[in-house]
């Protein structure tokens, strides 16, 4: 995406997800955190469950 990248308001759901991981010392020593790759999406359902009143407690 640009500098210019332009985005606009809408009544919807979005996502966003960034995945990395963890390096280590091949002796278990932590070292960093690594971004791999994030997402942003428009989803096109709610992502929200139904409360469910029926459940057992």
């Amino acid at each position: 995406m640009g500098r210019n990248a332009l985005f606009y308001a809408w009544s919807g759901y979005a996502r966003h997800n960034m995945i990395g991981r963890k390096v280590y010392t091949m002796e278990g020593d932590f070292i960093s955190d690594e971004m791999i790759t994030e997402n942003n999406a428009l989803m096109n359902y709610s992502p929200l469950l139904a409360e469910n009143n029926s459940a057992p407690k």
